[in-house]
């Protein structure tokens, strides 16, 4: 599946293992939904204003977009979990509250796109992704989004087209709404400004390509960054790292 073709399709897992105890987090939130899948240690998420969620092995971790928390991992040994890092067409619009979801039987799934990282557009490797999105979603708690219907031809353009210049009047005349109106009803559905929101796509974008070995110059051209400085910068104000703590990966 081509990347621009189908935004929804973008994943990538990890295995991360780390001795003893940690604690991890971000202060802006990760650009994209993330899964993890516990297989060993436990683990205290502290998030929107001292709200905590404790998981012990065999939970599913749900860490929606752009959510900042703490994690305090304890455990006699390693701490070990599957990480899936994915793109998702609404899915982030309509699933903002962290969850944990007792889910034994996707160890081998999740296992499964962890062993195959260099190969995730492979026809196992989507199928098993595909299995641990089906198994989730009938648990996780969805928010009602009534404005989000409004603005999806919008949403569907600011994910299709990787240009930095955008006109909020464009958009706005996409979905049949003055400019100042289309303002206020993407705010509400989206919770940010709609440069905001493009700007935190094409990073998201960029983060994933870094992830995948792409160079900075080349990322810049595909996503028409001006310069790998300037997208340096934009990396680290809006998400809060760099391309080499990326490369080397974080844990949560």
């Amino acid at each position: 599946m081509k990347r621009e073709e189908e935004h929804f399709c973008r994943f990538l897992a990890s295995r991360h293992i780390r001795a003893g105890c940690y604690s991890a987090g971000t202060n802006v939130g990760f650009p994209s939904p993330h899964l993890a899948y516990i297989i060993r240690g436990e683990c205290r998420a502290e998030y929107d204003g001292g709200k905590v969620i404790r998981l012990c092995p065999g939970d599913v971790w749900f860490i929606p977009k752009g959510l900042p928390y703490a994690s305090h991992w304890t455990t006699e040994d390693d701490v070990i979990f599957d990480r899936l890092e994915f793109e998702a067409d609404d899915f982030s619009l309509k699933y903002r509250s962290m969850q944990a979801i007792g889910l034994p039987g996707l160890k081998d799934d999740f296992g499964e796109l962890c062993e195959a990282q260099n190969e995730v557009g492979s026809f196992g490797s989507i199928a098993a992704f595909y299995r641990i999105l089906s198994a989730i979603s009938p648990f996780l708690q969805k928010e009602e989004n009534a404005s989000l219907d409004r603005i999806l031809p919008a949403l569907k353009y600011l994910r299709q087209w990787n240009s930095a210049s955008v006109r909020v009047e464009e958009l706005a005349a996409m979905c049949y709404m003055s400019p100042s109106r289309f303002y206020e009803v993407f705010r509400e559905a989206v919770g940010e400004s709609p440069i905001n929101y493009k700007n935190r796509i094409r990073l998201s974008h960029a983060r994933m390509l870094m992830q995948e070995g792409k160079k900075l110059e080349e990322i810049c051209e595909m996503l028409h960054f001006s310069s790998p400085s300037f997208l340096r910068r934009m990396m680290k104000k809006h998400l809060d790292t760099t391309p080499k703590e990326i490369k080397q990966g974080r844990s949560i």
